[in-house]
């Protein structure tokens, strides 16, 4: 016999007495229908393997229909520049982690960004303008999450040489490792190119275009 659901307007085949319920959390359950009460029935295992697979497919296509996929950064920027070296981890001395090699001297409004994939597979976007070297050797920017290109509400975030802060969010922590480019522009110690993240397959971005390779 067939079974009508309710508003979902979903059926199935039932076995006798049996007709499809839907929940609106979304789980198939069985309905008496003598009593019009929602309950758990005895079931056959063929009938167990069939709704389990049917639960696995819905649910394969929900997390189908939630993932996003960015869309791909164009672009051929030169975004080579004078850089200084920031390292970030979640030892909270700042020992180990990974490094974040800053570009310095450009514009205030000119917007550094960059695209890395974290270890549970999630994608996050950053990016930062008003990157400056101060007048004490300190280096600083305004930073802003999951954009590329500077939009919304900034964090200012200031990094003294050899000296391990506690960043944002506050599981991480940042020491700068090389502002040479900083104190001593002139120096062979100011290593000119281009930026870059320590993070397999990390994407760099300038003013929302693809720096070039």
């Amino acid at each position: 016999m067939t079974g009508a659901a309710g508003k979902g307007g979903v059926q199935e085949a039932m076995t006798p007495g049996q007709v499809a319920c839907w929940k609106r959390q979304g789980y198939w359950d069985f309905m008496n229908k003598s009593s019009s009460t929602c309950q758990m029935l005895p079931r056959s295992h063929t009938q167990v393997r069939s709704n389990f697979s049917l639960l696995a497919a819905a649910l394969l296509l929900a997390l189908a229909g939630c993932a996003s996929v960015s869309e791909p950064i164009e672009g051929n920027a030169d975004c080579v520049a004078p850089l200084v070296r920031l390292q970030t981890g979640s030892d909270s001395s700042c020992e180990g982690g990974s490094e974040h090699a800053w570009p310095v001297g450009m514009a205030a409004g000119d917007c550094h960004g960059w695209r890395a994939t974290d270890t549970t597979g999630r994608e996050h976007d950053n990016s930062a303008n008003a990157i400056q070297c101060n007048a004490d050797g300190s280096f600083q920017f305004t930073q802003y999450p999951d954009t590329l290109n500077c939009d919304g509400a900034g964090t200012v975030k200031v990094y003294t040489a050899d000296t391990c802060e506690q960043d944002t969010p506050p599981t991480l922590y940042t020491v700068a490792v090389d502002l040479s480019c900083c104190t001593d522009p002139e120096s062979a110690a100011c290593i000119v190119g281009r930026p870059s993240v320590g993070v397999e397959g990390a994407q760099l971005t300038l003013n929302g275009e693809a720096c070039a390779p």
